[in-house]
């Protein structure tokens, strides 16, 4: 199963992810869309995500998607959101 890119999906910000990454969080959004995995609170699309993530968490995405380890992209969302979840904490006891 060759991934095709549709004429909706040329030219646009979504080509600049390589295919592997764009095909791995799309599978990953449509198992959040359906309550499978954890949906991350900084992104409701593929193309946020990416957009969120720092340089070497995005070199992880790649490694995981490479692998095709869902679980571990699970995991470093959690990760994520929690980390934002604490800074925020702490912003307002300050």
């Amino acid at each position: 199963m060759t991934p095709k890119i549709t004429r909706k999906g040329m030219g646009t910000d979504m080509m600049k992810m390589f295919t592997v990454v764009r095909i791995f969080l799309e599978s990953y959004f449509k198992g959040a869309k359906n309550n499978r995995f954890y949906r991350p609170e900084f992104a409701e699309n593929a193309l946020e995500l990416w957009y969120g993530l720092s340089e070497t968490e995005r070199n992880q995405v790649l490694n995981m998607a490479r692998k095709d380890n869902l679980i571990g992209l699970e995991d470093l969302l959690r990760k994520i959101d929690d980390e934002d979840a604490e800074k925020y904490v702490d912003e307002k006891a300050e």
